[in-house]
């Protein structure tokens, strides 16, 4: 059962992972889960 707490630590870990492979990957922006 999710709870907001688990929603937020996925969003959170989405953005830092996006971001970080946005620095490696040229489309990681784009093809990341958020800005």
């Amino acid at each position: 059962m999710s709870t907001h707490a688990d929603w937020n630590a996925a969003s959170l870990a989405a953005k830092v992972f996006s971001r970080s492979w946005a620095k490696d990957e040229p489309g990681g922006v784009i093809i990341g889960f958020g800005p």
